[in-house]
């Protein structure tokens, strides 16, 4: 689903401006959809700014189905079996910010600080699982999928329960690459404000390795720093580094990708965006990231 319309009206709003009828109807649809899906009106509150007792008049005005309380959770199970672009930025962020348990109950995890976030990747799922809020202690919203044939899946793609420090970087169609890299760093990554580096964090080397492997091939500058905890743990962090690199990047993870991204971290990644277009003839002439960063210092 297009989320962008919700943007929208939520603007407008806060200039204490009307909607177009256009843009309510395309909003209902949305409702709509959600509702068929399972989620709940407090979700859905959340959702569109809305109360409950809007949610239920829009409900109620489109002769929607009453749902049953007992009803059972659904989910597309084959959503692992075969490689999309969206399959691909949901697995990146599974491998980053997600958890495999593979006891008696088989199931799996994503956490998100963001709701909206979760609430597409639940859309993508066709399901209806509840999403479980933030607590006193926790500061992110889950959505967990009791499903040992989709854990299964998982596995094969290269999961294990308590991965951090073993997981492989698994081995992704290079067409979906760009998709799955988006997930990693919606994820577990982070882009400092500024729009200047953008970093991955991970315990696992290989994966470190692999992935400043793929940036060093699309012409970013990106290195590896590791750095030991107080227990002893060393963790890497994959760095692409300049504005020019992190503009780049941007060119590449946000190509074909609709609404599936964290909106916060697309923008500080392209903040410089029509800085660096305006001489990116130039700058591809350029054979050193020092020359570059001192072009754009003193060219734009």
């Amino acid at each position: 689903m297009d989320y962008s319309i919700l943007e929208e009206i939520r603007l407008l709003k806060e200039q204490k401006k009307k909607p177009t009828r256009d843009m309510l109807e395309k909003r209902d649809e949305i409702i709509i959809e959600s509702y068929n899906k399972g989620m709940s009106y407090k979700e859905m509150a959340k959702l569109f700014s809305l109360t409950d007792r809007g949610i239920r008049n829009i409900a109620k005005k489109y002769n929607l189905k009453i749902r049953n309380g007992n009803e059972q959770y659904c989910i597309n199970k084959n959503f692992f079996k075969s490689w999309t672009n969206e399959m691909a930025w949901v697995l990146g962020m599974v491998i980053t910010d997600g958890h495999l348990s593979a006891n008696t109950s088989p199931s799996f995890s994503i956490s998100q600080k963001d709701i909206k976030i979760l609430l597409k990747i639940r859309c993508l799922f066709e399901s209806n699982h509840p999403l479980r809020e933030p607590t006193k202690t926790t500061t992110s919203t889950i959505l967990t999928i009791g499903s040992k044939e989709m854990v299964e899946d998982l596995k094969k793609l290269g999961l294990t329960p308590r991965k951090s420090l073993v997981i492989k970087f698994p081995d992704v169609p290079k067409e979906y690459l760009p998709h799955f890299i988006r997930g990693v760093i919606d994820g577990d990554g982070w882009v400092k404000k500024e729009g200047s580096v953008m970093n991955i964090t991970s315990g696992s080397k290989d994966f470190a390795e692999s992935l400043m492997k793929i940036f060093i091939g699309w012409g970013l500058n990106s290195e590896i720093r590791t750095q030991v905890t107080k227990k002893g743990t060393i963790i890497y962090r994959v760095w692409v580094i300049g504005y020019y690199s992190v503009w780049k990047l941007s060119t590449i993870i946000y190509e074909n990708c609709g609404d599936l991204f964290v909106v916060s971290k697309r923008e500080k990644m392209e903040k410089h965006h029509e800085r660096i277009s305006r001489v990116y003839d130039k700058l591809i002439k350029l054979k050193d990231f020092r020359e570059i960063k001192y072009y754009l210092m003193y060219n734009t």
